[in-house]
């Protein structure tokens, strides 16, 4: 999952805004987003028996919130894979996520070291999303690794990167008293990176798991808890250790995206429709599996099918009739992904992208080598051929009825 992160706010009369603190500086040459001088506190007091059985029970808050965009409003995202200061989007990846290039005075749109024909925020390389429009965020969430940017208040619009003009909903995970909970880049799979003078602004959140209860949709089991080098315990989720930010006193968050590397846990938007008692719900048809192999780089054979009325098995590039409402399970050589294509506009890939990848109708499942996915009647309109994207020559027709 995608988490996002967070920022401090100051007990002095003058909002000196500088990360959390001495030795977090001292972890990342990255510059903030906005600065906040820490507030000097005692060590955070161990919790009572009343506040543990609070902080168990987990919540969350949605915001409406604007995010990043280029000057001609077409969103600009993350990807979970990169590095700070480096993408780890191929070629390939390329092609569905184009690399942002454009840098601005604010120094916290600048290119990266690793690339400086690609541009970062606060070092975090920056895409667009080939099947976006001018105002949507259809990449937002995909595959659960790409991600829009939701800037803090301080973040000052210019010539090429600004707010959006439009909303979305952001959702994040909180503790007790509302406060947002937090993770850190610099943290490893299960182990808290955040020490001394770190853990004094970025307190670790810790609950008994015996007593835990989350959120409707998040599933319990990817909590758990580890023993901190201080002999302390904290939780973590997906392995990623979590943290309160000691100055949101309410349960407005500030410190999301603080030096780059702190995010809140922001949770994947979920369908809020209900199906009312009068509407009568299909059963899900069986999943109809397709398998193709390759003859070369010429073709692509036909080899395997649970319904034989797609195809007929052992032809090469054959035209696949496919029926509205099935889903299907279509299985291809790695080395030659298949897409399935309008023309030349690509509407589903291996890369889970497309202009269809993120229906929640056509619900699409990618890896290097399947894609399954329902055939809807939108998806249907449009469908009509499929082909290897390495090597044009592998194609076929597709007819739906």
């Amino acid at each position: 999952m995608n988490f996002k992160h967070a920022l401090l706010g100051s007990l002095t009369l003058t909002l000196l805004f500088t990360g959390c603190n001495e030795e977090d500086d001292k972890k990342t040459d990255t510059k903030p987003v906005l600065q906040t001088e820490a507030p000097k506190t005692d060590a955070p007091k161990v919790d009572t028996q009343e506040e543990q059985r609070a902080a168990s029970i987990l919540s969350t808050q949605t915001r409406t919130s604007h995010y990043l965009v280029d000057n001609n409003e077409n969103a600009l995202y993350t990807f979970d894979k990169d590095t700070l200061d480096a993408s780890n989007c191929d070629e390939a990846c390329q092609a569905i996520w184009p690399k942002f290039t454009t840098a601005t005075s604010d120094d916290n749109i600048a290119t990266l070291t690793a690339d400086p024909n690609q541009a970062g925020f606060i070092k975090h390389p920056l895409y667009t999303f080939a099947s976006d429009t001018s105002g949507a965020t259809n990449g937002d969430w995909i595959k659960d690794v790409w991600h829009v940017i939701y800037p803090q208040s301080a973040f000052t619009d210019n010539t090429n990167v600004k707010r959006s003009t439009g909303t979305k909903k952001q959702t994040f995970l909180t503790a007790k008293d509302g406060k947002a909970l937090y993770t850190f880049d610099k943290d490893e799979a299960d182990i808290s990176n955040c020490v001394d003078a770190c853990i004094t602004t970025w307190p670790a959140y810790w609950a008994n798991l015996a007593d835990f209860t989350v959120p409707n949709g998040m599933d319990k089991t990817l909590f758990a808890t580890i023993e901190r080098s201080d002999g302390t315990k904290q939780t973590t989720y997906n392995h990623k250790p979590l943290y309160y930010f000691a100055p949101d006193t309410d349960s407005t968050p500030k410190g999301d995206w603080v030096k780059g590397i702190w995010h809140l846990v922001e949770l994947k938007p979920q369908d809020n429709a209900v199906t009312p008692s009068d509407v009568v719900v299909e059963t899900p048809k069986e999943t109809q599996s397709i398998t193709f192999g390759a003859s070369g780089t010429a073709d692509y054979t036909f080899n395997a099918t649970s319904d034989e009325s797609i195809a007929s098995v052992g032809s090469n590039d054959p035209e696949i009739k496919l029926t509205v409402g099935t889903r299907y399970s279509v299985t291809f050589p790695s080395g030659h992904p298949l897409a399935f294509r309008a023309g030349s506009t690509t509407l589903l890939d291996k890369n889970g992208a497309g202009s269809f990848a993120s229906d929640s109708d056509v619900n699409l499942v990618a890896t290097s080598s399947n894609l399954e996915f329902t055939l809807t009647q939108t998806l249907a309109d449009q469908l009509n051929n499929y082909v290897c994207q390495f090597h044009g020559s592998m194609e076929g027709v597709i007819s739906t009825k």
